[in-house]
């Protein structure tokens, strides 16, 4: 049975490793490092960078797209990055150091053109350079958090509980004399982080993004040291070993501080981190400490925690070791004590919510905090309500294990089309009238055989400067009339250049639509759009101006690896 007693209080420290609840065992404390001041929660940087305005408008455009990341043989190796560094000059809180190289950073759902993620690499050009006592910089831009303040509250949550995490607190930033607004300044995890959490950087570091220790995963995982195992040795005998054991508990305890695990597991429970390991097998590093030969959970990218989802039980069990726990009664029930504990010694709604106020008030010295008041009181609802979240779960069944998957091509759409600007003005029934379109669209093997095509254009109405093409094919599907609806949104500007605007996530986006009896006549996403391009032979935005041109690409599913 959950016990959600009266909780005790906490003392939030910034930067704490040591001192939090481990079932009973005392962690090991490493003596602080002498930057403490650099991770003032109090304290809010100014980071000022300077670069050349081409390398920054490169920067800035650089991204990550589905295809590139999950099309493919996505399980055969890490995620690659596109993202390149440029040579920059950096200021930070007065203290300047010249010729640094800086990158943009985050995987998809966090990119941003306007503010990007930055990552700064100190000694990137220059041996031994530093500031601080510091040689890289994270500076995320919480774009997926509103209140900004999820990162470091959730941060100094796990570090109370005593599990290795890293140090958390803000950045006021410009570019070029440009204001970028605050961004959350986190740990990078790294040499310097390990000696400070471990005592030591001798032992083998991984960063897990959409990874996991089962065999059919663990490819994934990427090695973060030159000295790391990069056969992902560590990691490969356990997924193993766990796979073919029907001992959990001793196997989990030959590789892993199991203890620990528990701890750090529980906390992603209590902080919503369902983007974390056990919840999405994402957002997570593993380090094997060589002081005692075992594996430990290192939290990452807290950006979308301290809410709950409808639908979905905070009790995560997709990470394979967490399903694992949860196949056995008495490792089920530790977690649940674990989770009682940390209630008792951690989640302190007082102290939490003092901690939020504290935050708002520094960061309203230094920004117009407009438009944050609603995020920011949804997650102190969210630090009230949790223990009545998480008791009135405890019986819920988490979701299981999930196999690898892919994206994979399946389809193709080519269009060559002709209609006049402000012809969707009309609303969708006008599409047979608006224009020609001889449209084609390749669904595996079959081609859609359509009784007639229609295709009409206009502005964006909530997107100034970008412009739709909505195209649809009717047909006889399995459930009567049916509609398959190519969409497209673009760039004015781009279009009216004439050059190809091609579909790989720095410009116009696609999607292919479907509606029928079935979806009530409201469009449904069918397929994902990547590749290939659209191109504009005339066009113009003036009121019955003649636009046409063609469009070429792919269409991708998702697919589960056998």
């Amino acid at each position: 049975m959950l016990r959600c007693s009266p909780l005790l209080p906490l003392v939030l420290l910034t930067g704490c490793v040591g001192g939090g609840l481990l079932g009973g065992e005392e962690p090991r404390t490493p003596a602080p490092p002498d930057n403490e001041p650099f991770w003032d929660l109090d304290h809010v940087l100014e980071v000022d960078l300077s670069l050349a305005p081409e390398d920054w408008d490169a920067l800035r455009a650089q991204r990550r797209d589905f295809a590139s990341v999950f099309a493919g043989d996505c399980r055969d190796g890490p995620y690659t990055s596109s993202y390149t560094y440029f040579p920059a000059d950096l200021t930070v809180d007065g203290q300047s150091l010249p010729n640094i190289g800086a990158r943009k950073k985050g995987f998809i759902g966090s990119q941003s053109t306007t503010k990007p993620g930055l990552r700064l690499n100190l000694d990137e050009f220059v041996d031994g350079a530093e500031l601080f006592g510091v040689d890289n910089i994270t500076l995320n831009n919480a774009v997926q958090d509103p209140s900004l303040l999820k990162q470091c509250l959730v941060y100094s949550a796990f570090a109370e509980a005593g599990v290795p995490t890293p140090r958390c607190n803000f950045a006021h930033v410009t570019v070029n004399g440009d204001e970028l607004g605050i961004y959350v300044h986190v740990e990078p995890i790294k040499r310097s982080f390990l000696r400070r959490a471990f005592g030591t950087d001798d032992g083998d570091l991984y960063e897990g993004t959409l990874s996991d220790v089962h065999p059919a995963w663990v490819d994934t995982f990427e090695a973060k040291t030159d000295s790391t195992d990069e056969t992902l040795g560590p990691l490969r005998a356990l997924g193993e070993d766990l796979q073919a054991s029907e001992d959990v508990e001793a196997t989990l305890s030959d590789h892993l501080d199991l203890d620990r695990f528990l701890t750090f597991w529980a906390m992603e429970i209590w902080t919503a981190h369902w983007d974390g390991y056990a919840g999405n097998q994402n957002n997570f590093h593993v380090y094997r400490d060589p002081a005692t030969d075992l594996l430990h959970f290192i939290p990452w990218g807290a950006d979308g925690t301290l809410q709950e989802f409808e639908g979905r039980s905070p009790f995560f069990g997709t990470g394979y070791i967490a399903n694992r726990i949860l196949g056995v009664p008495a490792l089920r029930d530790r977690l649940l004590d674990r989770i009682d504990d940390l209630g008792e010694e951690v989640w302190t709604e007082g102290v939490l919510l003092d901690r939020i106020d504290a935050m708002e008030s520094r960061l309203a010295e230094r920004v117009n905090m407009q438009g944050r008041a609603g995020p920011i009181e949804q997650v102190r609802q969210y630090v009230v309500n949790a223990s009545g979240i998480i008791a009135g779960a405890a019986g819920e069944a988490p979701q299981p294990f999930r196999s690898p998957f892919c994206l994979r091509a399946f389809g193709a759409v080519e269009a060559d089309f002709e209609t006049t600007w402000g012809s969707a003005s009309g609303g969708f029934d006008g599409i047979w009238d608006a224009g020609e379109v001889d449209l084609e669209v390749q669904w595996g093997e079959f081609t859609v055989p359509f009784s007639r095509t229609g295709v009409m254009m206009g502005p964006a109405g909530e997107a100034p400067g970008w412009g739709n093409l909505l195209m649809s094919g009717e047909m006889q599907g399995d459930n009567g009339l049916a509609y398959v609806i190519p969409y497209a949104t673009f760039p004015l500007d781009a279009a009216a250049a004439g050059a190809p605007l091609p579909f790989d996530g720095t410009g116009p986006n696609a999607s292919l639509l479907y509606a029928d009896a079935t979806t009530n006549w409201q469009p449904v996403q069918a397929a994902m759009v990547f590749g290939g391009q659209l191109t504009f032979g005339s066009f113009g935005t003036g009121f019955g101006d003649e636009v046409a041109g063609t469009l070429s690409t792919q269409l991708y599913e998702w697919a589960e690896e056998e």
